[in-house]
């Protein structure tokens, strides 16, 4: 194997991917996906730029490889009379092999919708914020906000909790964003969850953000004002250097299955 996509953005300057790369990723990674659950049964879990690799199809990378330890071999050192070598890095290849998913340590059966905790913080779906039944349209969510991590110089969602006496990921913050995005979600989705109402009143209204959207949606729009001084392959600036202003991030939005919110509430 090559590297991974993580290791991929480190090695570009843009952090970001390509539109032409991106794009045949995601159809190897979807058809990944689509045998993992129609013939396996499994929902992964834990999709993330670090367990999607590239298959080897430029041999010339490691004739390479092989000549650069031959003429400057890696450092190393001996741990108990064994050897142990610095990893060197393959140099990039010509030719893009496919891709794999790799990393099944927390896939599970997806035949019987689950409740239990999964998937990395800034990836949970809706269902697993709040203990509702998940199975496998949870691997399409999560590829889905991994995506905006490849093409947009960051996380979509953070998660990261406000108040002074946290700072850290909480599931009410990451709740504060997607409500500031899309909306409120809906009642009877609401009601199929276990901490529902740890977050929402019985009429899907919000429980205990208070003005927390208001400030989780500060945050994002620094963030996204951050992003967008990346530059791409060409060296322009992502969003033509458009500044992001918080009219265009708050206010009363819709999109999460057709209900609203005044984020300023």
């Amino acid at each position: 194997m090559w590297d991974s996509w993580k290791d991929l953005l480190t090695r570009n300057p843009s952090g970001r991917f390509s539109d032409v790369l991106l794009k045949g990723g995601l159809r190897h990674l979807l058809l990944a996906l689509d045998y993992l659950h129609t013939e396996c049964k499994l929902v992964h879990t834990d999709i993330k730029a670090d367990n999607i690799l590239h298959a080897i199809a430029d041999p010339d990378i490691l004739h390479s490889f092989v000549k650069d330890e031959m003429t400057t071999p890696s450092a190393r050192k001996l741990v108990d009379g064994t050897p142990v070598y610095v990893s060197r890095r393959f140099g990039l290849p010509n030719d893009w092999g496919r891709i794999i998913l790799s990393d099944f340590g927390t896939a599970v059966p997806g035949d019987v919708p689950r409740t239990d905790d999964a998937q990395p913080d800034v990836y949970r779906c809706p269902e697993v914020m709040i203990q509702a039944p998940w199975s496998y349209p949870a691997d399409i969510r999560n590829v889905g906000a991994m995506i905006w991590d490849v093409f947009e110089c960051g996380h979509l969602f953070h998660g990261r909790d406000p108040a002074p006496e946290k700072g850290y990921y909480t599931t009410r913050a990451h709740w504060a964003e997607v409500v500031g995005l899309l909306g409120l979600p809906p009642v009877d989705f609401l009601q199929r969850g276990v901490r529902s109402k740890e977050f929402f009143d019985a009429n899907g209204e919000s429980l205990c953000f208070g003005g927390l959207v208001s400030r989780v949606m500060l945050m994002m729009v620094a963030r996204r004002q951050m992003d967008c001084s990346c530059t791409d392959s060409r060296g322009e600036q992502l969003g033509n250097g458009r500044e992001v202003s918080l009219g265009e991030e708050q206010g009363h939005v819709s999109g999460f299955c057709g209900r609203d919110v005044d984020v300023e509430a």
